[in-house]
């Protein structure tokens, strides 16, 4: 009898061993094409397998989160940082208190002055802090990189400052163009000078 119990337990292994094999051959497979898909497909995929419906309602919510995903994560890290990318949010805007119940926790996790998109919306925002409020700044991933750079900051006392932008510009264009052939004249002269 105990040689029995050993041959069902054996065969009990090699169908463990045999799923655990056709599951991780599956999701390698599954793998492989995700990778030869665009994002586009991707997202079609997603809806298609009905990855978000336990998440979101609807089905346009669905489609907003798949973009963030597969597309809108990496707009944001390839043109702002990676160090910039706050995640995908789902606020009503327009609702400040709201805003603020769900921010102020990211604000005091290290959020603060990320991108953030809203499946709500779909538009992405910067998160700034202006005193005690939380505020989402609509910002355009078409746009320059410097719609980002002015935020507030708070100062001992609670008051905010407006910080400027995080690059200053010391010289006129006319200055840094004669600068930069000052430069390059430079560059032409021999070691120590054109001695005397």
């Amino acid at each position: 009898e105990a040689r029995l119990e050993h041959e069902r337990a054996l065969e009990r292994q090699a169908e463990k061993s045999k799923a655990d094999y056709e599951n991780r051959s599956r999701l390698l497979e599954e793998g492989r094409d995700l990778e030869r898909l665009s994002p586009i497909e991707k997202v079609e995929r997603d809806l298609e397998k009905g990855k978000y419906t336990d998440e979101y309602e609807d089905s346009t919510l669905e489609k907003r989160r798949s973009s963030y995903d597969h597309i809108y994560r990496n707009e944001i890290a390839t043109k702002f940082g990676e160090s910039k990318v706050g995640g995908h949010i789902n606020v009503d805007v327009s609702n400040q208190d709201k805003v603020n119940s769900i921010m102020r926790k990211k604000i005091k996790a290290g959020g603060a002055e990320k991108i953030y998109y809203n499946v709500n919306d779909g538009k992405t925002y910067v998160l700034i802090q202006e005193g005690k409020q939380a505020v989402l700044k609509p910002i355009n991933l078409a746009g320059e990189k410097e719609q980002i750079t002015e935020f507030t900051e708070i100062i001992p006392g609670g008051e905010t400052v407006k910080k400027g932008p995080k690059e200053i510009n010391y010289f006129s264009e006319e200055q840094k163009k004669k600068i930069k052939e000052l430069s390059e004249e430079a560059k032409e002269l021999p070691f120590g000078g054109l001695g005397a």
